[in-house]
């Protein structure tokens, strides 16, 4: 045994003896050894034709911008990674996807044009995103009618010469999850005929708007490429753009890991400003580190795994301004994903990912195919201690088994899409999403937006959603409020997940069931422990639907819960058709009603409108979001406590929260 940890040690040591730090600055040559900050290499170019061995370092100087695409292609050791990290004083290093733009000249009014050497992807001026040439500038159009598929419709509003949109780039919305992207292939007397098919027929109320046309160029910030004759058009806030920086994207992915390459270590870089990928890990990936990263003004994704990377960490990154997802990874085993701060994700509609499953700020996902039990899927996964604000659709999605997502933080979701949650997960069959474990996460300000449907109304945004075929899910001790449909939402076809100990405050329904699907596959699901707290007349603690069959009884059971509702007497709702589908009944329950109807809840309480404590017509829920113990002074106002005792003094474990009431 002596014997074998000597050789092993021994041939650590010979690996790092022959490992190489090669260094990167813009004061480089790439004639130089690269081998030392006075002999470093300066281009990209020269870096990824240099063959890495398992220890050695690819350092990037501070303050530094290097422009292009590294290729990661050779496998570090887990003793012994490859490194790319910085080095220096200051700012991160930049691995930009863009070239400056610096030879403008006039074109026509306002107008200016540069020529280029590549296809450009987007620009930006000074760091911020400009408009690629639209119609109309703001705001959608919207569909009048289609021809029964899922290629053509028709919009009166548009005026123009037959052929006047064709080869424009189409963006817009058949369903309340989803932006799709196209290309006109035929304009004629009102009718459009794109290129990919869309998932759902284009009909009347679905919003849409074109860019990529250079004749609708006509307002500040647009931008528009001809690709033929290699010049960027661009219309300027001012003409003087002298002290301007302007860079054109033309890269598609700042790192590309190729299939199989493992134990790679990307830190401290900044990735900035690429079309696809910040990083991309081709797929089959392993023992990957991607710590205290950088990453911006990405159109895709900022990180990708694709199918199935194990053992791989996803630590203590900024991700912001990111069109299509922050992090996302396909059947991933082991992944750590924790520490990561993502916000401004999917906040352009129809950028990004065209489809479904764009603009999520984290997603864990498997391959959409049927799932058998010797099938792989995301498994053993920990998603933990990320904070996520400001996100077009999902905050978190976690699919696939044995996993945890804790301690998470997720504000201001589905701002551009609605039909979702902060925190969600899907199976498209058994075998798919289960044995899952949602703790101790923070999630607020669920808004949902149905700008650009049929019916603009009452968009479907909840805090936590268990959506079809999913089972096993425990969702536990998480505090959810402000949230425009449900805190708490099981959806049709899933069964046996246990919710538990959760806050749910200032939500629609707090907690709800619905079956819509397939008759009796929505049940077992336990709701116990719960305090539910309703903060206007129209919310309600639990709602029950079922639009297949007269009953709502057995999706599950529900007791020692707390529920308040100091504004009416209905606690709970229940939706369902009658026996003949024609006719939508809708019952409302008080407590004891609810109870005698039921038999739920038996052990449970619930603060009514006729109680003393009604008194309290305000109230207000404070939330611990951090890992340690936190005293508030809320002496400001003559607070009580559910019980009615007053407080002034509020003390809160990590990841908890308590709601207080006042006059």
């Amino acid at each position: 045994m002596i014997k074998l940890l000597c050789c092993v040690l021994f041939c650590v040591t010979i690996s790092y003896s022959f490992a190489t730090n090669y260094y990167m600055s813009n004061k480089g040559n790439d004639t130089n050894s690269g081998k030392s900050a006075a002999q470093a290499w300066k281009t990209i170019e020269r870096l990824n034709n240099q063959k890495l061995l398992p220890g050695d370092s690819v350092f990037f100087k501070s303050n530094d911008v290097f422009r292009g695409q590294i290729q990661v292609q050779y496998s570090g050791n887990k003793l012994t990674p490859i490194v790319y990290k910085s080095y220096g004083k200051g700012s991160s290093p930049v691995i930009s996807g863009t070239v400056q733009i610096t030879n403008w000249s006039a074109y026509k009014g306002n107008v200016l044009s540069a020529k280029t050497t590549g296809q450009v992807f987007n620009l930006f001026v000074d760091n911020k995103m400009q408009i690629n040439a639209r119609y109309p500038n703001v705001g959608l159009l919207k569909m009048d009618g289609g021809y029964n598929n899922t290629i053509s419709f028709f919009d009166a509003a548009l005026t123009q010469k037959d052929g006047y949109w064709n080869d424009a780039t189409i963006r817009f919305r058949t369903y309340d999850w989803e932006y799709r992207t196209s290309k006109v292939v035929e304009f004629t007397a009102n009718k459009i005929t794109i290129k990919d098919s869309s998932t759902n027929q284009l009909s009347s109320g679905w919003g849409y708007y074109f860019d990529n046309k250079f004749e609708e160029l006509d307002t500040i910030k647009e931008w528009y490429f001809n690709k033929e004759k290699n010049v960027l058009y661009f219309y300027p806030e001012s003409k003087n753009i002298t002290k301007k920086s302007i860079e054109a994207t033309i890269y598609s992915s700042g790192f590309i890991l190729e299939n199989k390459v493992q134990n790679i270590v990307i830190e401290n870089l900044s990735i900035e400003k690429f079309e696809q990928y910040g990083i991309f890990a081709k797929g089959n990936n392993e023992g990957i580190k991607i710590i205290n990263n950088h990453f911006s003004n990405i159109n895709r994704t900022a990180i990708d795994f694709n199918l199935i990377s194990k053992n791989c960490l996803v630590e203590n990154n900024f991700i912001s301004d990111i069109n299509g997802r922050g992090i996302s990874a396909v059947e991933p085993e082991n992944i750590v994903i924790k520490g990561n701060k993502i916000a401004r994700v999917g906040n352009i509609a129809g950028y990004g990912i065209s489809g479904v499953n764009g603009m999520i700020g984290i997603v864990v996902e498997n391959a959409e195919s049927e799932k058998t039990n010797e099938s792989h899927i995301a498994t053993n996964n920990l998603i933990q201690n990320n904070v996520i604000d400001s996100i077009g659709y999902v905050g978190i999605r976690m699919d696939g088994k044995n996993s945890i997502m804790e301690r998470n933080t997720v504000s201001n979701s589905l701002i551009q899409l609605s039909d979702g949650a902060a925190i969600y997960c899907w199976a498209k069959s058994k075998f798919y999403s289960h044995d899952n474990v949602i703790r101790n996460n923070i999630v607020f300000n669920v808004t949902g937006n149905n700008i650009g449907t049929p019916s603009e109304s009452n968009p479907i945004a909840n805090g936590i959603y268990i959506d079809n075929n999913c089972y096993n899910i425990k969702i536990e001790n998480n505090t959810v409020f402000n949230s425009t449909g449900s805190g708490i939402h099981i959806n049709s076809e899933s069964y046996d997940n246990l919710i538990t100990a959760n806050t749910v405050y200032n939500c629609q329904s707090g907690l709800s069931i619905a079956e819509w699907s397939k008759p009796n596959t929505t049940y077992g699901n336990i709701f116990e422990k719960n305090t539910v707290f309703a903060n206007n007349k129209t919310q309600r603690c639990v709602a029950l639907s079922n639009w297949l069959i007269p009953s709502t009884k057995n999706f599950g059971t529900f007791d020692r819960n707390l529920y308040a509702n100091l504004f009416e007497k209905y606690l709970m709702t229940e939706n369902y058709v009658s026996a003949d589908r024609a006719t939508k009944i809708l019952n409302e329950y008080s407590f004891d009603s609810w109870k005698k109807n039921y038999s739920f809840d038996l052990n449970s309480s619930a603060l009514e409108y006729n109680q003393p404590i009604a008194q309290y017509q305000q109230s207000k829920l404070f939330y611990n979001d951090k890992e340690t113990i936190i005293s508030m002074d809320v002496s400001d106002k003559k607070y009580v406590d559910l019980d009615g005792n007053a407080v002034m003094q509020l003390q809160l474990k990590p990841f908890t929260s308590a709601i207080l009431l006042f006059q």
